[in-house]
């Protein structure tokens, strides 16, 4: 039987936990919020991303959040990535949203079939 060789996980896996940040108006607080939670993801034992989806806020929330945007990893923390709307549409189809765009990608994944929970 010949040996399989180990799997290596890369930068660019899909991370064990995906945080889904639904933002409208939130210009005057999600810096402080977006900051901690970077932090806290930076240190944890497991691989993730950050998902901000912008639910068309009038305001400078996306300003706010620009800088912290990346796609180098920071030790666990694989990205933190912006998705915008273009009106609001709620909280829920934020969430839906990125949901969709979750299972879309997973099933694209090799390691994992349609159905399968990430």
């Amino acid at each position: 039987m010949p040996n399989e060789p180990a799997s290596i996980p890369r930068e660019t896996d899909t991370p064990e936990v995906s945080v889904v940040v639904p933002m409208y108006r939130e210009a005057d607080r999600i810096d402080a919020t977006l900051r901690d939670l970077i932090k806290q993801l930076s240190l944890a034992d497991h691989t993730s991303e950050i998902v901000l989806v912008d639910d068309g806020s009038p305001d400078r929330t996306v300003d706010r959040v620009s800088p912290l945007l990346t796609e180098t990893p920071d030790g666990p923390l694989l990205s933190v990535r912006l998705l915008r709307h273009k009106h609001n549409r709620g909280k829920g189809a934020a969430v839906h949203r990125t949901g969709r765009l979750a299972g879309a990608l997973a099933a694209h994944d090799g390691r994992r079939q349609r159905g399968d929970r990430p």
